[in-house]
């Protein structure tokens, strides 16, 4: 209550402040330095299957063998390591050469 008594007892100290935080705001989010899409020189690739209803050793078998299989014709590969879950499916990464670009 003390807040509206303050307002209509000096309505043009309440827009002076409401133009300073204004003001501010606006100079705060414009001076601020934001990269939605930064870059990043990891040369890994992570691929994520979900595909449920399959044991790890079933999804081993299915999906994690055929994407090894394929990754493996990929020049400049060093690593391909995958993981299965019960719960998430297939995951695989692949660690490339920092030299070598995927396009």
């Amino acid at each position: 209550m003390w807040l509206i008594r303050l307002a209509l007892r000096r309505p043009i100290t309440i827009m002076v402040i409401v133009a300073a935080i204004a003001l501010s705001s606006i100079l705060a989010v414009m001076r601020t330095r934001v990269d939605i899409f930064p870059t990043l020189d990891l040369p890994v690739i992570y691929v994520a299957q979900p595909y449920g209803g399959m044991s790890p050793q079933q999804m081993e078998g299915f999906l994690s063998y055929y994407y090894e299989y394929h990754f493996l014709y990929i020049n400049g590969l060093t690593l391909c390591d995958s993981f299965r879950r019960w719960d998430f499916a297939s995951g695989l990464s692949s660690l490339f050469k920092s030299i070598t670009y995927v396009v």
